[in-house]
């Protein structure tokens, strides 16, 4: 299983968020402070905030004085949170499908492992949706 780098960049932004003020006392991070202090193009930081945005992870408000902000704690939002807004509603595990029971002398047997192991995987993505 691999995703995007979109994921650990979007947890970044988010911490960033919340790091930068805490420590500079503001309210509000803009777009372009979070791209500078993160090495992470605007363009793409303005994609990931709407995907954050969408999600409900933050909140912008427009302005001179505007920028953005967590909409929840830190210790509310979690990485699978973060990973809905960016790699959207699929499956954890992506399970190969088109499996070739014909070459197994026991295909009953290939199929209850195989039955089995998508069960397992189903248990563990059901899992970490509900934490």
């Amino acid at each position: 299983m691999s995703y995007s780098p979109a994921f650990s960049q979007a947890i970044e932004i988010l911490i960033s968020i919340e790091l930068k003020q805490r420590e500079e006392f503001i309210q509000y991070l803009s777009i372009q402070k979070i791209a500078e202090g993160l090495n992470i193009p605007v363009p793409s930081v303005k994609r990931l905030v709407a995907m954050l945005k969408k999600s409900n992870l933050i909140a912008s408000k427009p302005g001179i004085k505007g920028g953005l902000l967590l909409t929840r704690k830190p210790e509310e939002i979690s990485f699978y949170d973060v990973l809905l807004a960016v790699e959207g509603q699929q499956p954890l595990f992506q399970i190969y499908q088109a499996f070739e029971l014909k070459n197994f002398h026991n295909s009953t047997e290939a199929l209850q492992m195989l039955d089995k192991g998508r069960e397992i995987l189903t248990e563990i993505d059901e899992s970490v949706r509900r934490q």
